[in-house]
């Protein structure tokens, strides 16, 4: 399963980091839930699909590391959870954030996975 979630994980970055709305589009279920830090759900591809067009239109993501810390589940539904850490340019200075993620990554029915759950928030500053 770490596998799985690790060959998600690249195709997320590269959709994120190239901002390929028509990827991220593929890699959320039809009835997925987006929760992102201090906003609200965003449910459905539409919605969400939205959210991250108003997202790359105001800023650019430059790099992405992602860390997982668990994995957990069946081959049905994988459960994850980790820390992700970005470099953002936003009006022209770059930003660096760290969050705590929780993706639900459901098996579809053409043996791909898709995420049902994303979910984060500010990671703790250590």
């Amino acid at each position: 399963m770490r596998k799985i979630v690790h060959a998600y994980n690249e195709k997320l970055e590269q959709s994120f980091l190239k901002q390929d709305i028509s990827a991220l589009d593929e890699l959320y279920s039809a009835n997925a839930r987006l929760c992102p830090d201090g906003d609200t759900f965003y449910t459905g591809t539409e919605e969400i699909i939205n959210f991250w067009k108003q997202d790359f239109a105001t800023s650019k993501l430059l790099n992405m590391t992602t860390n997982t810390l668990s994995v957990s589940g069946n081959a049905d539904v994988i459960y994850e959870t980790g820390i992700t850490q970005t470099e953002i340019l936003y009006k022209d200075s770059v930003y660096k954030n760290s969050v705590k993620f929780i993706n639900v990554w459901r098996l579809q029915s053409n043996q791909s996975y898709r995420l049902a759950i994303d979910f984060w928030n500010s990671a703790k500053a250590e």
